[in-house]
């Protein structure tokens, strides 16, 4: 399996598991679109598993969905493989939760120290026990 590196700040795992249930009523940016971090950035995961995006460009402090497309069923999770970007103590699985009729994992990208541009996780989406292996990359 190819190893695709993910850039990424630290992030936190979010106790909110869907873009609509969540406080901020912003419409969902397309990877490496967004305007401000205050713009959230949807990843739809399909069969297979894919991604819509292979590669994903976020800014600091912007949460992340990785959600289920309509008519795809199947629970996913998140595999880092050496470090969660949640942070110390953060696990490196993390499953997807069923909220209204789809699967869902949230992470909100942490703010990047001063001196730091960028940072880099490696993980794989795993759906059947298939892994898949996109980037996101969270960039000042």
């Amino acid at each position: 399996m190819k190893a695709i590196t993910l850039a990424v700040a630290a992030v936190a795992v979010t106790g909110c598991m869907t873009l609509s249930g969540c406080s901020s009523k912003a419409v969902a940016a397309e990877c490496g679109k967004q305007t401000s971090n205050q713009q959230p950035v949807e990843i739809r995961v399909s069969s297979g598993p894919r991604v819509s995006s292979d590669e994903c460009v976020v800014l600091p402090g912007s949460r992340i969905a990785w959600v289920n497309d309509q008519g795809n069923d199947v629970q996913f999770k998140l595999r880092f493989k050496a470090a969660n970007p949640g942070g110390q103590g953060a696990p490196l699985k993390v499953p997807s939760q069923m909220q209204n009729g789809r699967f869902v994992v949230n992470i909100t990208a942490m703010q990047l120290p001063p001196n730091e541009r960028e940072r880099r996780f490696e993980y794989d989406i795993v759906a059947n026990g298939t892994p898949l292996d996109p980037a996101i990359i969270i960039r000042k």
